[in-house]
């Protein structure tokens, strides 16, 4: 009884997704899709269809197979997934069948007629090519001049919120910051106008009023060329705010459908796995500060500006007490990464001072401070050794700081993996085989390895699912109270900002424009900039 019980919800779940047959309306219809490498099976037997002007949500925890399904549409799998079923697109009156198709056949219609938003853009676009040469070689149509197509690269990066697109044409991406060069991403998939775009967690790197302006481009993009759009999410509020239907995935399986009301239903059931504020209370040892930053300055040089620069942070001080937790936050390109950077080493700042328990942050005279300060990095793509296993990656650094046997290592590793939900068997993969929020849990891992004092969160908990996000964020708060762990926890979402810090302090154009109790500045924002980004929260929730 039990079995055709299961049979006939599997049925009905079907009939729910895919409807009876591949009729006009319908631009992509995915019946029976199964990815399989080596024994492990990332997507089961999923099947689904797209109508014209349609939007649809992909949800599902870190793993579940969101991405791969987004890139195998796109013909993008691994070469050694074995790939079965039917992935049917209408184009123009035509019915392709895209797993059967060569590569030429293949190129006349994806990244034309079907583009993806990718989830990296640290990944995807080229570090030699400037972000406008990028855009111009997305461009298809190959009857506009020279200076017709700069145009429409100019124009489509203004559409995208950019206010000073020429600087973007010309700057290379490691001179933009990750919510800069997300945008320069979602410009590349739209410049085409393609009739299906999939979208894999486009707003991730976004803070709340560049996600919000860019989600109501969107919405207004697709409305006005009657685009379907593949929208992939961990994040139900964007979801539920763009989406006709959401479709759950959970271990590579369709395991729910939700359309209209049940949207709505089931964001709420799901918010409910979110941290309770006031869970834990931090116990601060001392109020003397454990980081001093006084004057701290650092400006780029402006690519095709003879001479001019690009000021990053300007004249920016803050102290931040032991077990203290510290969130900065602020728009796309306001500084808050070069911050990191120069917490870290990995730049230098022009002038100013930094200094750790009275000890000058200089890396070179004071090694110990490598133990001491630790990053999460903002993309957990590059951030990994790509052919270095999992258990590798988290073992380093205890050999470099630790007197430990290989066999107490091992026990370690295996605890901490445990610590952020990995489960052993993720000890010998390697990162390909990761999920962007498996790889984001290895990074944090790997950081409490050798027990720091101080930990910087760059966008740790960006890529992640709403439970594991949870309970990251419960574990750093935590380790907060329980190790006396200074944070300094960047961020664009101000939820995450107020659950966990203590003070928040609010940049632009590289300087602290408001800084105190996070309660307070939340609550009562007094700068323009603040309250814009508790503005553009309220909206989302709404």
């Amino acid at each position: 009884m039990k079995l055709e019980e299961n049979l006939f919800d599997n049925i009905m779940l079907n009939l729910a997704l895919y409807g009876a047959s591949m009729d006009q309306s319908t631009i992509l219809d995915v019946r029976n899709l199964t990815v399989a490498i080596g024994e492990s099976a990332i997507l089961s037997d999923v099947s689904f269809s797209v109508r014209t002007g349609q939007r649809i949500g992909i949800a599902g925890p870190s793993g579940s197979g969101k991405t791969m399904l987004a890139w195998t549409i796109m013909s993008g799998q691994p070469p050694e997934a074995r790939v079965s079923g039917n992935i049917r697109y209408r184009s123009t009156g035509d019915i392709i069948e895209l797993l059967s198709q060569n590569d030429k056949g293949r190129s006349l219609i994806l990244g034309k007629e079907v583009a993806i938003i990718p989830q990296n853009p640290y990944s995807s676009l080229n570090p030699s090519m400037t972000c406008g040469a990028q855009i111009r070689e997305a461009i298809k149509e190959q009857k506009l001049s020279r200076n017709e197509v700069k145009d429409l690269c100019i124009e489509t990066l203004q559409e995208m919120g950019f206010e000073d697109p020429q600087r973007i044409d010309i700057s290379y991406p490691h001179q933009l910051s990750g919510g800069q060069l997300q945008r320069v991403i979602i410009v590349m998939a739209i410049i085409n106008k393609p009739r299906l775009l999939i979208a894999d967690e486009p707003t991730t790197a976004l803070d709340t009023m560049t996600t919000l302006h860019i989600l109501t481009l969107m919405d207004k993009w697709v409305k006005k060329n009657n685009t379907s759009l593949l929208l992939i999410s961990h994040d139900w509020t964007v979801l539920s705010k763009m989406c006709d239907m959401i479709i759950s995935l959970k271990d590579g399986r369709v395991v729910s459908v939700n359309e209209g009301d049940t949207i709505e239903g089931s964001e709420k059931m799901l918010s409910s796995s979110s941290p309770k504020t006031g869970d834990i209370e931090n116990d601060k040892i001392s109020d003397s500060a454990i980081l001093k930053i006084d004057g701290l300055s650092k400006s780029f040089a402006a690519r095709g500006k003879r001479g001019q620069k690009v000021v990053a942070v300007h004249d920016l001080s803050l102290e931040l007490a032991p077990g203290e937790s510290l969130g900065i936050v602020g728009e796309s390109g306001s500084g808050k990464s070069t911050l990191a950077k120069l917490l870290t080493g990995l730049e230098v700042a022009d002038k100013g001072t930094m200094t750790f328990e009275n000890h000058k942050i200089d890396y070179a005279g004071n090694p110990f401070l490598r133990k001491e300060i630790q990053m999460i990095f903002q993309d957990p793509y590059s951030a990994l050794y790509p052919h270095r296993t999992v258990g590798y990656s988290i073992d380093e650094p205890l050999k470099l700081h630790h007197r430990m046997h290989s066999e107490e290592r091992r026990v370690k590793v295996m605890e901490l993996m445990h610590l952020v939900d990995l489960d052993s068997a993720y000890y010998d993969r390697l990162p390909g085989k990761l999920s962007g929020g498996e790889r984001q849990r290895v990074q944090i891992a790997r950081a409490l390895s050798v027990d720091p004092r101080l930990l910087i969160c760059d966008e740790c908990i960006a890529g992640l699912d709403i439970p594991v996000q949870a309970r990251i964020l419960e574990l750093l708060q935590r380790l907060t109270a329980e190790r006396k762990l200074s944070l300094i926890f960047i961020s664009h979402d101000l939820h995450a900002v107020r659950f966990i810090c203590d003070k928040v302090a609010v940049m632009a154009g590289g300087q602290i424009v408001e800084k105190g109790r996070t309660q307070d500045i939340l609550s009562h924002p007094q700068h323009e900039i603040t309250k814009n980004l508790v503005s553009s929260v309220l909206v989302l929730d709404e």
